[in-house]
């Protein structure tokens, strides 16, 4: 039986412990029932602003700053509810009675050792509240459920890391006729890689990295997800000579890594790329830039002959114990310089700010937006 599906939302307002419900009264079918603020999406409505509509009509609140946090879907026997979930970090208001509903605050603790609770409450369980607080992850999570609300089954189907802008833009790149594609540097937790399996399913996808802790981390995720076979992971680095056949990939994906390299390292690494790449295959570069915050602070330095500029790590500034970092930033110029030497076809290149991460596993954000430099070429 094909089920009805019905596109809704639901918004969580968290305030420390408490949690803002909303408590159906009759006649509704599900008087005395608990469930979080949200309805229906309304024709030429999108899922925010039906959020936002929601959560003032069942509540008279006004709410500000959502996040979208992911996908909830709800089964019924006979039916199907698909939730936008969002959670607003900033309310104006207080709860009150209402024709149709009561809303209140409650004890986060308190609400789950209720009965008469619908089941995307089950969001606040401390099994799958931490989905709603990360604020750089999404998840896909399907209820089975019961007319009378019994729980037949969670099931957490996708858990990913979102991608940035300058991600997004190398995964949509991705054919679905790509049969081999090279990925210099995994991305976090392995999160591209999976991007451009779902969109070439029949493609063969190299991961390289010199990370072996994140290496092993984003492992256990592609195992997890069952990709073992097609996204193959290794450590290796990408200034030495690689251990493929020429013209070999329809896609070379190098994001954030090939700054890690000086002058001499980057020629020859850029020789190889073209290498193994097929003729008119594409290679998508993302580098940081010269325009780095960090890079005009006091004590930032740069050698014309490596290329390389040392800059200050910022909260280490104004302590006993300045840190450092090297990295080769560019501008567009020296990028495309280096580019044409190899004689790629410049597709196009642009520079912008972009919110990036200090650690692999995406936990701490830099204090401010990186400037980088995106390109794409053609061989």
């Amino acid at each position: 039986m094909n089920k009805p599906v019905r596109k809704a939302v639901r918004c969580f307002i968290i305030d420390n412990n408490k949690v803002l419900v909303i408590k159906y009264k009759s006649p509704n079918n599900r008087a005395g029932w608990y469930d979080i603020p949200g309805g229906k999406i309304e024709k030429c409505e999108i899922p925010i602003q039906a959020a936002i509509r929601e959560v003032f009509e069942e509540t008279t609140l006004s709410v500000d700053k959502l996040e979208r946090k992911g996908n909830l879907i709800v089964e019924y026997p006979d039916r199907i509810f698909d939730f936008e979930v969002f959670v607003a970090k900033k309310f104006h208001g207080s709860p009150v009675e209402l024709q149709d509903n009561f809303s209140e605050w409650i004890e986060i603790d308190e609400l789950l050792s209720k009965n008469n609770i619908l089941s995307n409450i089950q969001l606040l369980n401390n099994k799958y509240i931490k989905y709603l607080k990360d604020n750089n992850q999404d998840f896909k999570i399907h209820i089975s459920v019961h007319d009378n609300e019994n729980i037949e089954n969670i099931e957490v189907d996708n858990f990913y890391f979102k991608p940035s802008i300058s991600e997004k833009n190398g995964i949509q790149l991705v054919k679905d006729t790509f049969k081999n594609i090279l990925s210099i540097g995994i991305s976090t937790a392995g999160s591209a890689e999976i991007e451009m399996a779902k969109i070439a399913p029949n493609s063969h996808i190299i991961a390289t990295t010199i990370d072996f802790e994140g290496l092993n981390f984003t492992k256990k995720i592609i195992e997890e997800k069952g990709l073992e076979t097609q996204i193959e992971l290794k450590l290796e680095d990408v200034s030495e000579k690689m251990p493929y056949n020429d013209e070999q990939f329809d896609f070379v994906y190098a994001r954030l890594v090939l700054h890690y390299l000086d002058n001499i390292k980057l020629e020859k690494a850029l020789k190889e790329i073209k290498r193994v790449l097929k003729p008119k295959g594409l290679f998508y570069i993302v580098v940081r830039s010269r325009n780095e915050r960090e890079a005009k602070l006091e004590g930032a330095t740069y050698d014309e002959k490596t290329g390389i500029t040392k800059y200050p790590v910022y909260e280490t500034l104004g302590t006993n114990n300045v840190k450092y970092l090297y990295r080769r930033l560019h501008t567009i110029d020296s990028l495309k310089e280096f580019l044409l030497k190899e004689n790629f076809n410049i597709k196009y290149v642009k520079e912008y700010k972009e919110e990036c991460y200090k650690d692999y596993k995406r936990t701490e954000k830099v204090e401010f937006p990186n400037t980088i430099i995106e390109c794409l070429v053609e061989k």
